[in-house]
């Protein structure tokens, strides 16, 4: 018989599963992630959520977790559980909820039962990479990278500026610390000698940096200093840097610039 040619209503109906497909994949696309160093910085502000089935999460146990449901569960009906957290005015800073944090393997499935719970009006996020992100914090993707390598108080001011400005509008932004740029943020405690970028006001039209920095953090941006530069300079991180400061090689810069894919900032 000659092949069955498609009707209008057929390149219809056609067009529309197209259609309801390409709207699933931009919503995935916009569902948030969340790096692990993140979470594992500030776990009180996160309820994180293992939605693997029972026998995967049986023979990898994820002791992070605060609770568990299948994505089936999640996508079929938002838990209790899970509305106690949070309201739908929720925001990552809010004392009395918790933003809650999706984890599967490898972020796909997390990234499905994310987008339903962003529906029903939940703060939601991914935990970017899965399991192999947590186990392996340097293999997370930053959406923006702002690098600081200079002493300059005023190029110090603009990179703050820049990162705060990054975090509004990308999920993942690192603020990269290289040479020189690492002793802004030693601890004023046991290196009373450095200024610390806490105490920097360069004028207006500049926030202070202590704002900014402030800002930056609760708005989930991460500090990273590079280890050999720390190591060079005589310190240690426990001692003698500030606290939300988390040490990086270089290898580690290098990933991060390539997977942010030209969304970077020097300032040298």
């Amino acid at each position: 018989p000659p092949p069955t040619m498609c009707t209008p209503a057929n390149h219809h109906a056609l067009s529309g599963m197209n259609a309801a497909a390409n709207n699933n994949n931009n919503t995935l696309l916009s569902v948030p992630s969340i790096t692990a160093v993140a979470v594992r910085r500030h776990p009180e502000r996160y309820f994180v959520v293992d939605i693997r089935e029972p026998d995967e999460i049986r023979e990898q146990p994820f002791a992070a977790a605060n609770a568990a449901y299948t994505m089936g569960a999640l996508c079929h009906q938002v838990p209790d559980e899970l509305m106690e957290q949070q309201s739908t005015t929720t925001t990552d800073n809010d004392d009395n909820h918790k933003t809650i944090v999706l984890v599967c393997n490898t972020a796909y499935r997390a990234q499905r039962a994310a987008a339903s719970l962003l529906e029903q009006g939940l703060n939601v996020r991914v935990l970017q990479n899965g399991l192999t992100g947590w186990a392996q914090p340097s293999a997370m993707a930053p959406d923006f990278v702002v690098v600081l390598s200079t002493d300059s108080t005023e190029k110090l001011s603009l990179a703050l500026a820049a990162a705060v400005n990054a975090v509004q509008v990308h999920g993942t932004v690192l603020f990269a610390l290289m040479g020189p740029g690492v002793e802004w943020f030693t601890n004023p405690t046991t290196q009373p000698q450095q200024t610390n970028v806490e105490s920097v006001v360069q004028g207006e039209p500049f926030k202070p940096c202590k704002a900014m920095l402030h800002k930056f953090l609760s708005a989930g941006g991460l500090v990273l200093a590079c280890t050999t530069c720390v190591l060079h300079r005589r310190y240690t991180f426990e001692r003698d840097m500030m606290e939300c400061v988390t040490p990086m090689q270089m290898p580690d810069l290098i990933q991060y610039l390539s997977r942010a894919n030209g969304n970077t900032l020097q300032f040298s």
